[in-house]
């Protein structure tokens, strides 16, 4: 996979663990709380992290999640199937997961397509700091 994706640009590996040595050179060493940052300007995310790959997903980058628990949770099904946001792939799947990065690797427009699927995404949802503070406002008009 590294091999695959090195000509397309940098990339970094993110782990809790220690890793084999070819690949400690990919490890991405960074504090937790800059992780958002970093994954707003990469161009995918590849992993078995459900959360990761639906902050991806809400931050515009693709992801694909590679894990059994594909098909098991609603709210990645839902940035999946509905809103297009990402993959997830089966582990007994490997050719797919090939597929999939190829795919994304060739789609020129992936950023500008991605940040439409975002865009569409967010549309749908409610703003939940809007949401709290009419309910703290509506309280206090009662009183």
């Amino acid at each position: 996979m590294i091999a695959l994706l090195k000509p397309h640009g940098k990339v970094y590996i993110t782990a809790e663990r220690e890793m084999e040595a070819e690949f400690e050179p990919y490890r991405l060493n960074i504090r937790p709380i800059d992780m958002h940052h970093v994954m707003a300007f990469a161009d995918m995310y590849i992993g078995d992290s459900q959360t990761m790959a639906a902050e991806a997903g809400v931050l515009g980058v693709p992801f694909i999640r590679y894990n059994d628990f594909v098909g098991r949770i609603g709210y990645l099904r839902e940035l999946e199937d509905d809103y297009k946001l990402g993959f997830g792939i089966k582990p007994e799947n490997e050719a797919l997961l090939l597929e999939t990065i190829l795919m994304l690797l060739k789609n020129a427009n992936r950023k500008s397509e991605w940040n439409g699927k975002r865009s569409r995404f967010l549309k749908d949802k409610i703003n939940v700091t809007d949401f709290f503070v009419g309910i703290i406002e509506g309280m206090n008009r009662r009183r």
